[in-house]
């Protein structure tokens, strides 16, 4: 389907339609194909040409720079997160080569809330108050250096009595 129509395909979720078109009745035990490709890639070639899968293989490779400049700068947690993405990344890759991953919302939501995560982790190293600690990433509150927790000290904490 994808050599006969490579630029636009047959049409988002036309597979199933289409399929019968380009099947050759080799094997009279397989009748239909009911229950759609086994390769993500090749499926969304056929469906929706080059038009549609070079952009989704170009957010796929420009994932795994961010994981790997996460994985190599990170330090604790950072680093840790940035491994479980690239091994679920590299995981869903794989997977999609023998499953049609475009109708499993799972897999799909799972890579892609990593991925945000570990590129807001990443956007967080790169601010200028990163390593010195001066400012907590979500409430912007001022922290002492070597401060790792969003608690702050007990002498900050304690109420005045009038």
């Amino acid at each position: 389907m994808g050599k006969a129509n490579p630029l636009f395909g047959v049409g988002y979720g036309n597979f199933k339609t289409e399929w019968p078109k380009y099947f050759l009745d080799i094997d009279p035990e397989v009748f239909d194909l009911t229950d759609g490709n086994h390769n993500t890639f090749l499926g969304l070639f056929a469906e929706v040409g080059l038009v549609g899968l070079i952009p989704y293989l170009l957010i796929l490779y420009h994932m795994f720079p961010v994981g790997l400049r996460v994985y190599r700068k990170g330090e604790g947690f950072d680093r840790e997160f940035a491994l479980i993405f690239l091994l679920a990344g590299i995981s869903y890759v794989v997977g999609a080569n023998f499953s049609d991953y475009r109708n499993a919302q799972l897999c799909n939501t799972t890579l892609f809330l990593l991925f945000g995560t570990v590129a807001r982790i990443e956007a967080h190293m790169t601010l200028p108050t990163h390593r010195s600690g001066v400012s907590h990433p979500v409430s912007g509150r001022r922290m002492r250096p070597g401060l790792t927790s969003t608690a702050r000290p007990a002498e900050d904490q304690r109420i005045p009595c009038s």
